[in-house]
């Protein structure tokens, strides 16, 4: 939660600080007003963003958990209190800005032309910051379901033989192969062989595991050696003095594998 907090605060700075010599910029050139001049006005505009930027974003989290009929109405009604706010947060600064504090403290709203702008920029605005919220979800709930189903890998296997139920060690497994409508398992001294696919016992094994070819599956950690044999192929020697022969699809996917 802190890694994710603290990544949320990273963005908002760093796209409050692009935006803020943005405005800066345009301040600059459409007023014809001085840096210093152009970089306060900018800072009045951008500086309320921050922790407004903040709330909106944390606030995408449990409102996706409600249903579509709530979120709809829910994301206008924000999005309005998003540019209103910050539109009154503005005029305040400024008011705090241009007038003599010791006698003064005038807010003027802005014309209708500038205030249907900053409307449409305090909307534009919210998107912004509602799909930061949305993208920093998804990714925390990317990352839980590879947790998931990293945690989710079987440790063992359960081979049936005949009546009797055997635990294999996933770690102890060298090899799995397709023999007919069965799969033989090979471990360091003994080979099971259980009716089931290829394909339905390799989604409950670790990365480890790697098709080498349609009808070969092996354990990396078991891998001693590869050697050529042509036609862009390789001959695996595994632990044990048992050897497989990858197809080229199997060799390329090994290949990759390499660092």
């Amino acid at each position: 939660m802190t890694n994710r907090r603290s990544t949320l605060y990273r963005v908002t700075f760093t796209g409050w600080l692009i935006l803020t010599v943005a405005y800066a910029l345009v301040f600059t050139v459409t007023s014809r007003s001085t840096g210093a001049d152009s970089l306060i006005t900018a800072l009045i505009n951008t500086l309320p963003l921050i922790p407004l930027t903040i709330a909106i974003a944390a606030v995408q989290a449990p409102l996706s958990r409600t249903h579509l009929a709530v979120q709809v109405p829910a994301q206008i009604l924000l999005a309005s209190l998003f540019a209103v706010i910050w539109y009154t947060m503005v005029i305040v600064l400024l008011g705090l800005r241009t007038g003599n504090l010791s006698v003064e403290f005038i807010v003027r709203p802005f014309r209708s032309q500038a205030l249907a702008w900053q409307i449409m920029q305090g909307l534009t605005l919210y998107g912004l910051a509602a799909a930061l919220g949305w993208t920093r979800l998804a990714f925390a709930q990317s990352k839980e379901e590879t947790s998931q189903t990293a945690s989710s890998t079987r440790k063992r296997l359960l081979v049936r033989s005949d009546e009797d139920l055997t635990p294999i060690d996933v770690d102890d497994i060298i090899a799995i192969s397709r023999n007919g409508d069965f799969s033989e398992i090979l471990v360091d001294h003994a080979t099971h062989r259980v009716r089931r696919s290829l394909a339905a016992i390799e989604t409950e094994l670790p990365p480890e595991f790697v098709r080498v070819h349609r009808a070969h599956l092996i354990n990396l950690n078991h891998l001693d050696r590869a050697e050529p044999i042509g036609a862009g192929r390789l001959r695996l020697l595994m632990s044990g003095g048992h050897t497989i022969d990858a197809s080229r699809a199997g060799t390329q996917a090994l290949r990759q594998q390499a660092s």
